[in-house]
């Protein structure tokens, strides 16, 4: 929990920000990916892994919107990217990937 200090002494605390796991947000950004109309192959999806970094309310929608390193496979470079994530209707994780 992160403790502002306040101008009168006393102390405010920062809102608390609800945030996917890292492995609640790598099944949600697979998910988004598998329904993406992008992806032309669906029986041979890469090996997706993802890591979070820091995430902030979102600010044009629902959610959060996290710094991401995307692997698609083993192998690949890490991609940094801004991944939005909200909390659908079942309290299941999704992503939006833009």
């Amino acid at each position: 929990m992160i403790r502002l200090a306040v101008a009168n002494g006393g102390i405010a605390q920062a809102p608390i920000i609800e945030a996917p796991t890292e492995d609640e947000a790598l099944a949600a950004f697979r998910k988004a990916q598998e329904a993406s109309p992008l992806v032309w192959d669906r029986n041979n999806m890469p090996e997706i892994s993802l890591a979070l970094g820091q995430c902030d309310k979102n600010s044009s929608g629902p959610g959060v919107s996290c710094m991401t390193s995307i692997k698609m496979s083993p192998q690949a470079q890490p991609l940094d990217r801004l991944v939005g994530f909200a909390k659908g209707a079942s309290g299941e994780w999704i992503a939006t990937i833009n």
